[in-house]
């Protein structure tokens, strides 16, 4: 436990000094009440992992997604603006929580959220390996989340 304490510590450490010294983050930054729930976040997401406790996993990976969100629009440079990011955040969130409890639920959810996210995002359609996908599903990825509340609506359980 105490070399997985640290090893999370390190990379932790490590993504800041990183962040940081691509100038994409000022030090004055990390002091933030955003920035502290996403520690909050990351640490409860750490501890879930290491418990395989779904509850945990979930619940430190929302807090970690939301402020992220909040902390990358306020304080990181370049950091994409768009409501899309956040679905794609809970998307991962919810897949981490697939990979501690292998729900099925949790991977279509998760799976789900995280490509509506991608595919909504407006830049998506710039990149020219997958402009020719994008440019179509960026107008019809809500169908996914139709579809996927038809599918828990028939299920039988």
């Amino acid at each position: 436990m105490q070399s997985k304490v640290i090893g999370f510590l390190l990379i932790l450490a490590g993504s800041l000094l990183l962040l940081v010294w691509l100038g994409l983050v000022g030090v004055a930054d990390f002091v933030s009440w955003p920035f502290l729930f996403f520690l909050l976040g990351a640490v409860l997401l750490f501890f879930g992992f290491v418990k395989k406790n779904g509850s945990l996993v979930l619940t430190g990976g929302l807090i970690a997604a939301l402020f992220l969100a909040i902390w990358g629009k306020a304080s990181v440079q370049g950091w994409p603006g768009h409501w899309s990011i956040l679905l794609a955040l809970v998307g991962m969130a919810v897949l981490l929580h697939f990979g501690v409890t292998k729900n099925t639920n949790s991977a279509i959810v998760g799976a789900t959220l995280f490509l509506s996210g991608i595919l909504a995002y407006p830049g998506i359609t710039e990149l020219p390996v997958f402009a020719p996908l994008t440019s179509a599903m960026h107008k019809v990825w809500p169908v996914l989340i139709i579809v996927l509340g038809f599918v828990f609506l028939t299920r039988k359980g």
